[in-house]
């Protein structure tokens, strides 16, 4: 034990090797006495210490690389699980053994990418034509898709549904579109269970809001308009239903803001990401990545990892950085801080952030 302690408190004084490192954390990795957390801390100052591998664009490959390189670069917990868990069964369109194929590519990309290897997805996305689950898209061909819809194909194959939302039933007979409180009668309050990391929020709803935040943003209303057989609470009977649901326990969530709308002024709504989201029950999620779409264009905000005892400090050191796969010097460009992330390039982030990655 103090053979691993000595060597973290070397790396946190800048005085070891690359190859110091990466034996340190094997050996943390397999003495069962050790924290996971004390392996996370370790690889965080490892790419604080090295410099980021780069994904190159191959063939419309914006969606997947920007996606990737927002699960890989950062160590965390709750990917570190989905790429070692052992998967148990055959899903339609996709076998055990191209999932287990698929794990064990993304460890090698985490490992390439954390280590400073530069690359184009080519053997990753070659095999993905194998895995064809009938609700999604063929994520192997070279034609242009959607980063969430490619985050949802990747964590339905590798199980990741683990987080908890919350489900809130009211009846009421108004017809109006922001029903006031006092016509809401509370129906039911349901825990969601095995619920996706990924919460989609539909740009109807900030639709005439100039500036939101996500954090206002994560309670969601689903209104099923009136209905065919009136809602009963206790002796009462509604016509109309409205549900309110928003993520109640997660340790990874990502906020999918749909930005692909038909109203053309929709990205003149600005939306600040908060750089810490409350969950109600209990978690405390910091901002870590942002996906943004912009002229068919996916592109990537980056929060560089910081020391363990920075991770929820609103003015943590910590730098932003911008990643763009078909940036010609192939190497992330240095923002700065949050403040300047969220003002970076005309406010790219608040007008046109799809995906938010907070864990």
């Amino acid at each position: 034990m103090e053979e691993w302690v000595s060597v973290i408190k070397r790396v946190y004084d800048r005085d070891v090797s690359e190859d110091d490192i990466l034996t340190c954390i094997d050996t943390v990795s397999k003495n069962t006495l050790v924290p996971p957390s004390f392996v996370v801390d370790v690889m965080d100052e490892l790419l604080r210490q090295h410099s980021y591998g780069f994904l190159e664009n191959f063939y419309n490959s914006c969606y997947m690389d920007s996606v990737l390189y927002a699960l890989l670069i950062t160590p965390n917990n709750f990917i570190d699980k989905l790429l070692t868990k052992r998967l148990k069964n055959d899903i339609s369109g996709c076998t055990i053994k191209i999932r287990t194929q698929i794990q064990k590519q993304l460890l090698q990309l985490r490992s390439a990418l954390q280590t400073g290897v530069s690359m184009k997805c080519i053997n990753f996305r070659n095999l993905l034509t194998q895995c064809t689950p009938t609700q999604f898209e063929n994520f192997g061909d070279r034609g242009s898709k959607d980063a969430d819809e490619f985050l949802k194909f990747l964590f339905y194959i590798l199980d990741a549904d683990d987080g908890e939302n919350k489900q809130i039933t009211y009846g009421t007979n108004s017809v109006a579109t922001n029903v006031n409180k006092r016509f809401l009668v509370e129906s039911s309050t349901t825990i969601i269970k095995d619920a996706s990391p990924i919460f989609d929020i539909n740009y109807q709803l900030i639709k005439g809001e100039k500036y939101t935040t996500i954090q206002k943003l994560i309670a969601t209303a689903d209104d099923s308009g009136e209905l065919d057989t009136p809602l009963k609470i206790g002796t009462c009977k509604f016509n109309r239903r409205i549900q309110y649901n928003f993520p109640y326990k997660h340790k990874f969530l990502v906020i999918h803001l749909q930005r692909k709308s038909p109203d053309k002024k929709f990205n003149k709504k600005f939306v600040l990401p908060n750089l810490k989201l409350k969950l109600e029950g209990g978690n405390v999620l910091l901002l870590r990545a942002i996906i943004i779409w912009k002229n068919n264009h996916y592109t990537l905000m980056l929060r560089s990892s910081p020391l363990p005892s920075e991770r929820l400090s609103d003015e943590s050191p910590s730098e932003w950085l911008y990643f763009n796969d078909i940036d010609p010097i192939r190497k992330l460009i240095s923002i700065g801080s949050y403040k300047d992330m969220v003002k970076y390039a005309d406010n790219l982030v608040l007008t046109n952030g799809t995906l938010f990655f907070y864990y």
